[in-house]
């Protein structure tokens, strides 16, 4: 992670007119950042007893059928 923000602290100081940019190549980084650097607490997936899982593949032939 500190690479990663390291990365993206040169990506900003390399294209000041990024600022200005609706989506500049280092705001998209900074955002994926973000996401993994979010503190997650804990699942707890036993407080949903009836809660049944599935895999993504049954989940997706739903569509297909």
């Amino acid at each position: 992670m500190e690479e990663f923000a390291k990365v993206i602290q040169k990506q900003r100081s390399e294209n000041p007119a990024g600022e200005h940019e609706l989506y500049a190549k280092w705001q998209q980084a900074q955002y994926l950042y973000s996401m993994y650097a979010a503190q997650r607490p804990n699942l707890d997936n036993s407080r949903y007893p009836d809660l049944k899982w599935t895999t993504a593949s049954s989940y997706l032939e739903t569509f297909i059928r």
